[in-house]
């Protein structure tokens, strides 16, 4: 046997020089039943649950995003009732001025008409015919030297609004037809 320069393990062989030892790579299955490694787990587990409960993860608060999303919805209804934009804010109930049964001289809506009562809007839309819908609000706005109402109904599901003029004369107008004149029958 020749005599080799002494060297560290850790240095690399040379080709003149035969392999340093290396220990075997062990399966996880070995590393399950070395004492060592168990007790560096079982440290490391105790470190980290000093009560012994298993790990959680940690959760952020969510209070300042509720908080947020609280703020930004009250913001929203508010804006939605001061501007009218739902009919849950309507108020108010059908003006005795409106109750009767409306009709027009204007040739192409002479079969036409409407009857309002204190809880419901008639739609005449024929000789004999008419759709009947329960009025859930009534909205008035002052305009110029006409009043401005908002009669908001219900349709099924769906809850539909009708705009009118009420002149000085006690003439209708509706907003989507506002050359047509409707009249009160007597």
């Amino acid at each position: 046997m020749s005599e080799q320069p002494d060297r560290s393990p850790l240095q690399p062989a040379t080709p003149e020089s035969p392999a340093p030892f290396r220990k075997p790579v062990q399966s996880f299955s070995g590393l399950a039943r070395n004492p060592e490694f168990l007790e560096t787990l079982a440290a490391a587990v105790s470190r980290g649950s000093a009560s012994g409960q298993p790990l959680k993860r940690e959760r952020r608060p969510r209070r300042p995003s509720l908080l947020a999303l609280a703020a930004v919805g009250a913001l929203l209804l508010v804006l939605a009732r001061e501007h009218g934009w739902w009919p849950w804010s309507v108020e108010g109930t059908v003006p005795q001025v409106f109750h009767g049964t409306w009709a027009t001289s204007a040739e192409r809506y002479a079969d036409r008409g409407f009857v309002i009562t204190g809880d419901s809007l008639q739609l005449l839309t024929g000789p004999g015919r008419g759709l009947t819908y329960p009025i859930v609000g009534v909205r008035t706005d002052a305009e110029r030297d006409a009043t401005l109402y908002t009669l908001y109904y219900r349709d099924g599901g769906l809850d539909m609004s009708m705009r009118l003029h009420l002149e000085p004369d006690t003439t209708i107008h509706l907003v989507s037809l506002p050359l047509v004149a409707w009249t009160k029958i007597p």
